[in-house]
């Protein structure tokens, strides 16, 4: 079974791509999901949030404060890539446990993930795919969605690696805009995944 990575700017549709693999069949890992729940639940996590932020970023329920570790993580990227470094080898293990979990006769599988390359997740991937939208539709539907400013979406979107730098390294991209077909291109390239 191949491991295919789905990754993308924020805004730029990775979901609804999934969502699409998700209807034919095809079973979505989202990392973006797990990285949470383990935030919330897991009591190793736990530990190493304390060690780095301290008891101030616990809620009156014990769990992790997101929004509070968010605004600490924006703000200061040492302390970013320590949260990293806590939460996507979980991610990571879990990813491998939830593959072995499925049924083995499908041609492939998704993991849908928006810091892929900048996690080193794609290592773990046997294809990676890009959905493509550009910068200006993203800033808009993530300004509508999240009602949040323009400047609160563009600090986000800096936060990521570049488009222009994942286009080099995935092996196929899927363009979300109004010139080509999500459909059509994700027929296409189930197609191509069955046919290997």
């Amino acid at each position: 079974m191949l491991k295919v990575g789905i990754t993308g700017g924020i805004g730029s549709g990775k979901s609804m791509v999934c969502s699409l693999f998700s209807l034919i069949g095809i079973p979505v890992f989202n990392a973006d999901d797990i990285g949470r729940q383990l935030l919330n639940d897991d009591e190793s996590i736990h530990k190493g949030i304390l060690e780095i932020f301290g008891l101030g970023c616990f809620n009156d329920e014990g769990k992790p404060d997101r929004k509070k570790i968010g605004a600490l993580v924006f703000a200061d990227q040492s302390l970013l890539k320590r949260l990293n470094a806590l939460i996507h080898p979980a991610v990571f293990t879990a990813f491998d446990n939830w593959t072995l979990s499925i049924d083995q006769t499908l041609p492939y599988c998704i993991k849908e993930a928006a810091i892929m390359y900048e996690s080193g997740s794609f290592k773990q991937n046997d294809r990676n795919i890009l959905v493509y939208t550009d910068r200006e539709i993203r800033i808009e539907r993530v300004c509508k969605r999240d009602n949040v400013t323009r400047d609160q979406v563009i600090s986000r979107i800096n936060q990521q690696m570049s488009e222009e730098k994942k286009m080099k390294l995935v092996d196929l991209i899927i363009y979300n805009d109004d010139s080509h077909s999500l459909i059509r291109q994700v027929t296409e390239i189930d197609n191509l995944f069955r046919a290997i």
